[in-house]
């Protein structure tokens, strides 16, 4: 069998621009990486980073597309993932599992 390597250099969500890791700010939230289908119920414009983070996280990596996750653990490190994930009580065991596994 085979070796596939996956390498994440550049995402594109469907007309928005592509995702770079020289792109990505730890300052300022890239809007136009997230999906207005994954936060249906609120305006992208108005998400704070920072004091939003809890539900830009667990939203995105509970509903988002790949490339969606892929940004988001790209911007929140991997103890301000779990930490949203669980202050969290609609996030699946699964979810949070999972990233608890990966954080070993």
């Amino acid at each position: 069998m085979g070796t596939f390597i996956v390498v994440r250099e550049r995402i594109k969500i469907d007309n928005h621009l592509p995702i770079t890791s020289m792109a990505l700010s730890k300052k300022t939230l890239h809007t136009n990486q997230l999906n207005p289908i994954t936060f249906w119920d609120v305006d992208l414009n108005l998400l704070d980073m920072i004091k939003d983070k809890d539900f830009i996280i667990a939203r995105g990596l509970e509903r988002g597309s790949d490339a969606e996750i892929w940004y988001i653990e790209s911007v929140y490190s991997q103890q301000e993932i779990i930490a949203a994930l669980e202050s969290t009580n609609w996030v699946s065991k699964k979810t949070l599992n999972f990233y608890k596994t990966i954080s070993i």
